[in-house]
């Protein structure tokens, strides 16, 4: 049983030895102490809970990221066919190219002997 008073509590016990009485910061450091106590476990439960939300938004995420870089990988895909044609068709057009500087030399030194001729 628990008696207060101005000081302290009367616990009723020997907790001290000498009376069994506590001072007001004992009594609070009690309170406190019982208070942790239940307030860690909560605390560790609470810290837990939200650990392990956050594994699962975490996986989540990694999920999402891996379709991101799958989808990626496709489109890269898809476009190296469309790049591959374009490097086909300069590398055809840079050929007809020269192929026609050859043409016009010749046709401008045709032009040239058939004045000259005339």
């Amino acid at each position: 049983s628990e008696v207060q008073s101005g000081e302290g509590a009367f616990t009723g016990g020997g907790n001290q030895g000498g009376g069994g009485y506590l001072t007001r910061q004992q009594e609070d450091d009690q309170i406190m102490a019982r208070l942790k106590s239940v307030d860690n476990g909560q605390v560790d439960l609470q810290l837990a809970r939200e650990r392990q939300e956050q594994v699962v938004e975490l996986n989540k995420s990694c999920r999402v990221l891996n379709d991101l870089f799958k989808d990626m990988a496709e489109i890269v895909h898809e476009q190296q066919e469309g790049i591959d044609q374009i490097e086909k068709n300069v590398t055809a057009a840079a050929a007809r190219t020269k192929d026609a500087v050859v043409h016009l030399e010749e046709a401008s030194d045709h032009q040239k002997k058939s004045c000259i001729i005339s």
